[in-house]
């Protein structure tokens, strides 16, 4: 996966962080980098929902100080 994709689901997870279902709006935002047209994994697409998995859970984990 390249860098620039990277930042890019990196900057659309900041700027909608408080969207309710976050992980399936951000799959939703980046689904033609993830899925066909027929809904099957295109060749890298695995990698892509990973890294939004857990850059989402990273990003939110909650840790108190």
């Amino acid at each position: 996966m390249n860098k620039e994709l990277k930042q890019a689901i990196i900057k659309w997870v900041i700027e909608n962080e408080n969207a309710l279902q976050l992980t399936n709006d951000t799959t939703n935002q980046f689904k033609a980098y993830i899925f066909d047209e027929k809904g099957e994994w295109l060749i890298g697409g695995q990698e892509i929902s990973n890294f939004i998995d857990k850059f989402i859970d990273l990003y939110t984990e909650y840790e108190p100080l």
